[in-house]
């Protein structure tokens, strides 16, 4: 059974079409700027490229003259080809490298033009000096013939045209050297007169100069100057004893002898010149200040020093002021003397001031337990003054302050001083080591005493005495170690008559506690060995012996150590 098809149509449907209105945007008129006309200077001598038109020859008429104008209109007549094989098109990096190349040439051209605008410029007055100077030549030689020898200098540079003028003009420098202005539009030369020369020293104050530059000379390591420098002292000394009253009332030598005075002077020179009573009001109290300081006078005049400002003193005197003020302070204001102590360094560098500031610095700052700064001074001092004559009182002083440092340094603490400790020399570095390893042993800084016991006798030679003394300090440090079978040994490698009388008394206390701690017991604990009970008290007193010899041992250290200070 077929099933019938069945079409269906639908009716088109037509969308109403929609008229949008038209939009007229405005007209929006700009303003038109003109670009401004640039005037060319007109260079003669190039062929322009472009070919002249009819309109641009009848322009030049006015101004280029026949021939010019002539060959133009050959060059227009005669159909050329253009010059395109001249200037190929650029490309690439040629268009950017080529316009440069261009700028730079134009701007070395136009620097030579401005050298040579000046050079021109320079050049009227050097001419105008000669023409002024030919009238008068032509003058000392014909009395008439002045008149025309300024035109005639006028015309040699191109001002023909105005002879009297330009001579007036270039008279005219002449007259203003004077110091009478007149009208003529020259230039004004300006005479400087120079100052006259200052008068030479005296000879006190050239003789301080000459101590000043010895103690520099001898800071840096001047053997010759370390030898002249008391003997000139001495010179200086007697120079100023015998000078006349008169010669203190001027402030330079009044000046100089305060500076003999703080540079290691005599005090009685200072003295007789004081007796003079020449100083003016203002010096008068310095000097006395000074003789007080020098004579260890604790009287009001001596304070005088405190009021003073370095920086505001003579640079022969601050340097050394502020050293002083430092050394009056010590026992009221430590940290305000450290503080002088580095205003003497900076205001003297160098110097015998700067070595002494840190000489003293140095030992300050260990007492105060700063020790990052001791080593910084420590390795400044050595890096620079190691040549110096005092460095041997430096190293003395320094491991004084280690000594001290040693007592409540810890060994984390000691790498602050390891680096400069070991920039020095091998005996240098043995000698810190031993004295830090005697002071800690004593006081019980065990760790740190094991340690520098154990350097100092790998920088010792073997049997010599400085390995026996780090053998004994190292056995006092590990006494009390947990290691018996070690502990009980430590002494076995030490010769007591080897060591000194200071060290022997602390063999003995180290072999007495090793051999009573690690001994063993005779016939056990309940029967007594007979004769060990007179030994033992024999022992005891013997120990405490030890103890009080080591007692007497550390306090004259410690009145070696405040002399010292």
């Amino acid at each position: 059974m077929k099933i019938p098809k069945l079409k269906v149509s639908l009716p088109k449907l037509k969308l109403p079409k929609l008229k949008l209105p038209k939009i007229g945007l405005p007209k929006i008129g700009l303003p038109k700027i003109a670009a401004p006309k640039l005037s060319l200077p007109k260079l003669s001598g190039f062929k322009f490229l472009k070919r002249k038109g009819k309109a641009d020859l009848e322009a030049a008429e006015a101004e280029a003259p026949a021939e010019k104008i002539a060959e133009a209109l050959e060059e227009d007549g005669a159909e050329k080809p253009q010059a395109k094989g001249r200037f190929p098109k650029l490309k690439g990096k040629a268009r950017v490298l080529v316009p440069l190349a261009g700028a730079l040439v134009v701007a070395a051209l136009g620097g030579g033009g401005y050298f040579g605008w000046r050079m021109l410029q320079g050049q009227p007055a050097a001419q105008g000096e000669s023409a002024a100077s030919a009238p008068q030549g032509a003058e000392a030689k014909a009395g008439g013939e002045g008149k025309e020898a300024a035109p005639q200098a006028a015309q040699a540079h191109g001002e023909g045209g105005k002879p009297e003028g330009h001579a007036a003009g270039a008279a005219a420098p002449e007259s203003k050297s004077e110091g009478a202005p007149e009208g003529g539009g020259g230039k004004q030369k300006v005479v400087v007169t120079p100052l006259p020369p200052p008068p030479p020293p005296s000879e006190i104050v050239a003789m301080v100069r000459r101590l000043q530059d010895l103690q520099e000379k001898t800071a840096v390591g001047d053997a010759a100057a370390f030898v002249e420098m008391p003997k000139h002292l001495r010179k200086l000394g007697r120079a100023i004893f015998e000078a006349p009253p008169e010669t203190w009332q001027r402030p330079d030598d009044a000046r100089a002898l305060i500076c003999y005075l703080l540079r290691g002077g005599s005090s009685e020179a200072g003295r007789k010149a004081l007796s003079a009573a020449k100083f003016s009001p203002a010096e008068a109290p310095f000097v006395k200040a000074v003789i007080a300081y020098l004579e260890n006078l604790e009287v009001p005049e001596r304070d005088y020093l405190l009021t003073l400002d370095p920086f505001a003193l003579d640079p022969t005197l601050g340097p050394s002021v502020a050293f002083v003020q430092s050394i009056l302070l010590t026992p009221r204001d430590r940290a305000a003397a450290v503080a002088k102590l580095d205003v003497a360094r900076l205001l003297a560098p160098g110097g015998l001031v700067e070595e002494a500031s840190l000489r003293r610095e140095v030992v300050l700052l260990a007492e105060d337990r700063q020790y990052e700064r001791f080593a910084s001074l420590g390795r400044q001092y050595w890096a620079r003054f190691r040549a110096s004559p005092y460095a041997e009182n430096f190293l003395r002083q320094f491991m004084l302050g280690v000594a001290r440092v040693a007592r409540s340094i810890k060994l984390e603490e000691w790498s602050q001083l390891q680096d400069f400790v070991e920039s020095l020399t091998p005996e240098t570095k043995r000698n810190i080591y031993l004295t830090v390893a005697q002071t800690a042993s004593v006081v019980g800084n065990v760790d740190l005493a094991a340690m520098a016991a154990s350097r100092a006798r790998d920088l010792s030679v073997d049997g010599s005495e400085e390995r026996h003394r780090a053998s004994v300090y190292g056995a006092l440090a590990a006494v009390g170690s947990a290691d018996p079978a070690r502990s009980a040994h430590l002494l076995d490698d030490v010769d007591r008559g080897r060591l000194t009388p200071a060290d022997q008394p602390l063999y003995d206390a180290a072999a007495y506690v090793a051999g009573r701690i690690f001994r063993a017991p005779a016939k056990g604990f309940k029967e007594q060995p007979a004769g060990d009970a007179n030994a033992t008290d024999a022992d005891l007193a013997r120990a405490e012996k030890l103890l009080k010899d080591g007692d007497a041992v550390i306090a004259s250290a410690r009145k070696t150590m405040a002399r010292e200070r």
